[in-house]
């Protein structure tokens, strides 16, 4: 996972071990293990990380209408309807980090709520 899209402060400190962290090396590992293409996971972790559009599109030098269609490509090869429901098994990934879940259980449960 690259590291400028971990948190600030875990990128600073050095830190792994913050939710945060966690619950984006899940999705990390999720998106490996998928039928999407590197430009694709990335896109995932960008959408994830809570990127907008035009933040992905400034980013990497693409076009806003790219950015789209890759967004569009990657949540219809996941088979979810919208980023909401990427963003939402981030966050429930976060809650089990922060209860003390292990990395595993953490990567179960994102790959649960990703078809």
């Amino acid at each position: 996972m690259s590291d400028s899209l971990l948190p600030e402060k875990d990128r600073r400190a050095g830190q792994d071990d913050s939710p945060d962290v966690r619950a984006m090396r899940a999705l990390a590992k999720f998106a490996a293990q998928s039928p999407l293409t590197p430009a694709l996971r990335t896109r995932l972790l960008e959408l994830a990380s809570g990127l907008s559009y035009r933040a992905i599109a400034e980013r990497n030098g693409i076009s806003l209408n790219t950015v789209k269609t890759e967004v569009s490509a990657t949540l219809a090869r996941l088979q979810v309807s919208s980023r909401h429901e990427i963003e939402a098994a981030v966050q429930a990934a976060r809650r089990r980090a922060r209860d003390g879940a292990s990395d595993d259980d953490i990567y179960e449960l994102v790959r649960l709520r990703i078809p």
